[in-house]
């Protein structure tokens, strides 16, 4: 998450044993945000959150809702949390997998059972947790999915589907649904003859970094007095290797507990200190992170304005 923790669900535990939300810090404190009570609030999680916004996640559960076939949720990463959708067996059932943001505003998903033909389908719902079904898999083009669909970069969907596919072998498939024609096709049938039965996500993998574009970063940073009154001095060793023009300035944000960014400052390459003034932030425990647009996240931690 923004606010530098870990975000996921366990399948069995809390309250009623059937299933938490929680949070993780870096250094292990756990903190449960919800506790599944089974019926319409959802059981038995068995994907992960998707934040969609800094302090904002959906979820799916495999069983419960008012069909007793999965639910959808919104949950905050302080722990509000709504179900959404009781899924059935016309927009899929029993989901296995995670939600995507397809950065269209709508969540992207599968049901392991249900559809036209009862045996999967894939889905989108918006964030009001309307449900509208994309494609019912036939057995032909695969059947019973149990990942999560994959946004693929020429904006396509792909995914997994654990069975059917070939007529004989019925050993599953891999899949694309095309968003601009609403077809859905395969694009490897398993035959039987060596990997079988697909029951994971597919990841794709970016094949266009050059060498003069690959940055190799050593960080060292350090962020002084801590407490402080809001102003403090911030200590960046930053050595990347590489050619000049792929350097580029690395930036700090700053985040409250809620996760609401409060500042943000570009830092130079070169600089080795800078002073830092938040003004008026008022007392409390913030997260810093120190990030590159070559290097990715270079340091993450926690200071307090006394």
């Amino acid at each position: 998450g923004a606010d530098g923790n870990f975000y996921g669900m366990t399948r069995f535990g809390g309250t009623a044993n059937i299933g938490i939300v929680f949070k993780c810090s870096p250094l292990g404190v756990l903190t449960v945000l919800h506790s599944f009570t089974g019926g319409a609030d959802g059981e038995e999680p068995l994907g992960s959150v998707t934040i969609v916004r800094d302090s904002i996640m959906y979820g799916m559960t495999y069983a419960g809702g008012t069909y007793s076939a999965g639910t959808i949720f919104y949950c905050t990463t302080s722990g509000k949390y709504r179900m959404l959708s009781s899924l059935n067996s016309t927009t899929g059932m029993f989901p296995m997998g995670t939600l995507i943001n397809g950065k269209d505003g709508y969540l992207y998903g599968m049901g392991y059972y249900g559809g036209m033909w009862y045996v999967g389908t894939l889905f989108r719902c918006n964030d009001s947790g309307t449900v509208n079904v994309l494609a019912s898999f036939n057995d032909t083009d695969g059947a019973y999915p149990m990942g999560s669909p994959t946004l693929g970069t020429d904006g396509n969907i792909y995914g997994t589907a654990s069975a059917g596919g070939n007529l004989t072998a019925k050993a599953g498939a891999i899949f694309k649904y095309d968003r601009v024609s609403s077809q859905l096709t395969d694009i490897l049938q398993f035959t039987g003859t060596g990997p079988v039965q697909p029951q994971g996500d597919l990841m794709e993998m970016n094949t266009s970094v050059t060498g003069i574009n690959e940055v190799a970063a050593t960080t060292n940073v350090n962020l002084y007095p801590n407490p402080n009154k809001g102003e403090f001095t911030l200590e960046v060793n930053n050595t990347e290797t590489g050619s000049a023009d792929t350097k580029d300035n690395v930036k700090l944000e700053v985040y409250n507990t809620v996760g609401q960014m409060v500042h943000t400052q570009n830092i130079q390459n070169d600089a080795k200190q800078s002073t830092i003034n938040l003004g008026s932030e008022p007392s409390g425990v913030y997260i810093y992170k120190v990030v590159s647009g070559n290097s990715g996240m270079l340091a993450n931690g926690r200071f307090v304005i006394e």
